[in-house]
C-alpha cells in the first residue's frame, strides 16, 4: 500500500463481525441428528469455519457413505432448525463490538468496507441488521452470490469484493476468525490479514478469562 491507510477493508461475518458460531453449532447438532448423520464435535465445527454449508454437507455425507440424502435436503433441514432457534429467541447472535467499531472507524475515514461471508445471504443480512452494522458495508458477498464459483478456502470471494470496490486486492486488509478463512486470504493475495480471535476484547477471549478468574 502506498500509504499507512488501507484502501479497503474486507471482513468475514460469522465469528468475525457477529458471534454466530455457538448458535450455528446448535442448528448443526439438531440437523445432523434429524438426518441420522454422525455428530460434529465442537472442535471440528470451529475448524471448518469459513467453509460453505453445502461443501460441509458434501464432506459429511461422503464420510458417512450416505448416498441417499441430497445436499439440498440437508440444507433445507438446516434452514428449518435455524428458523426454529430464531422463533425460540435463540437465533439473534450479538455483534462482535471490537470488530464492528474498528470497521466503523475506517468507514468514517472514508475507507470502503465489505463483507465476504460463506453464510447464506438472508442470514448474513439479518444478523448484520440485528446488530446495527449493515449500513457500514458497501458490498456484501455471500456463499449464494451468483458470481461466486468456489467458496473458502478458495480466494474467489475476496477477489469479487475487491473488484466490486474497485480496489486492488493487494491494497486491501482482510479480517477473519478461522484458519480456512486466513488460508483463503493468503490465496487471494491480501498482504495484510488479521486474525480477530487474538484481539484482547474478542468475545471468546473475554469468556475464557472470566472462566479462568472464576476457577482461581
Amino acid at each position: 500500500m502506498a500509504s499507512g491507510k488501507p484502501h479497503a477493508l474486507l471482513f468475514d461475518c460469522d465469528g468475525t463481525l457477529v458471534d454466530t458460531m455457538p448458535m450455528y453449532l446448535k442448528s448443526w447438532t439438531l440437523t445432523l441428528a434429524e438426518l441420522d448423520l454422525p455428530p460434529l464435535p465442537a472442535e471440528r465445527f470451529y475448524s471448518l469455519g469459513g467453509m460453505p454449508v453445502g461443501k460441509i454437507f458434501e464432506m459429511l455425507l461422503a464420510e458417512a457413505g450416505n448416498t441417499t440424502i441430497t445436499v439440498e435436503k440437508c440444507e433445507e433441514t438446516k434452514r428449518k432448525h435455524h428458523q426454529g432457534l430464531v422463533e425460540r429467541g435463540e437465533g439473534v447472535p450479538p455483534g462482535i463490538d471490537v470488530v464492528i467499531e474498528f470497521a466503523r472507524k475506517y468507514k468514517q475515514l472514508g475507507v470502503p468496507v465489505a463483507v465476504c461471508s460463506s453464510g447464506w445471504r438472508d442470514h448474513v443480512i439479518g444478523n448484520l441488521e440485528a446488530c446495527g452494522a449493515l449500513d457500514l458495508f458497501t458490498e456484501v458477498v455471500t456463499a449464494d452470490d451468483p458470481d461466486l464459483k468456489n467458496g473458502k478456502p478458495a480466494p474467489d470471494i475476496w477477489l469479487i469484493a475487491a473488484r466490486r470496490l474497485n480496489v486492488p486486492i493487494e491494497n486491501c486488509v482482510g479480517f477473519e476468525d478461522a484458519p480456512l478463512g486466513m488460508e483463503s486470504l493468503q490465496a487471494a493475495g491480501v498482504k495484510f490479514a488479521a486474525d480477530v480471535t487474538v484481539w484482547a476484547d474478542y468475545p471468546r477471549n473475554v469468556e475464557a478469562r472470566a472462566r479462568e478468574a472464576a476457577a482461581a
